[in-house]
């Protein structure tokens, strides 16, 4: 009795957790009854397409003539707390004298942008963008960090959405490549 007991114990168990997977892994679609239907797909990749178009512009910042890299970050995103540190040291210390680094802080102030910077030691331009003025230039409401580099002629030549080893070290041989070019 006591291991048909253990038995419909664990089956009752093994049962819970399909469900609570199943739950955790299907779609879900929010019906819009007042627009008849679900949020249309859109494809974040599209959205962000800059390569190949003139970089935004950042106001008081001349990119005629230089590289230029912009990331646009926030003080509480991880990712970008890790990738900011590299492009200060592998980007804007290696290659100052032909690069321009630039940092859009979405929907932060200035202050603690300023407090942010001291902290992480960093010495390229940091914008503090409260309104989300310029992050909606380079993506709206996209995931961060996000990153472009713009050649000598101010055409976007690359660009990614997140932060990772491979995506950095593909960055900066972007950045290398236009240097020379």
């Amino acid at each position: 009795m006591r291991g048909l007991i253990y038995i419909l114990v664990i089956a009752v168990a093994l049962g819970a957790a399909a469900v609570a997977y199943h739950a955790a892994h299907r779609a879900v679609v929010v019906e819009r009854p007042t627009l008849n239907g679900p949020p249309p797909q859109r494809s974040i990749a599209t959205e962000l397409n800059l390569v190949g178009h003139a970089m935004p512009p950042i106001p008081n910042v001349d990119l005629h003539g230089r590289v230029a890299v912009v990331t646009v970050w926030a003080t509480w995103c991880k990712p970008c707390q890790m990738e900011l540190p590299r492009l200060e040291k592998e980007i804007w210390q290696a290659h100052r004298n032909d690069v321009t680094v630039i940092g859009i802080a979405d929907r932060q102030g200035a202050d603690v942008v300023e407090r942010f910077r001291v902290w992480a030691a960093l010495t390229f331009p940091l914008v503090a963008d409260p309104t989300k003025r310029l992050t909606r230039l380079y993506g709206r409401d996209a995931p961060i960090p996000r990153t472009f580099v713009a050649g000598r002629d101010g055409v976007v030549k690359y660009q990614h959405i997140g932060y990772s080893e491979k995506s950095f070290d593909e960055m900066r041989r972007v950045v290398e490549r236009e240097i020379a070019h």
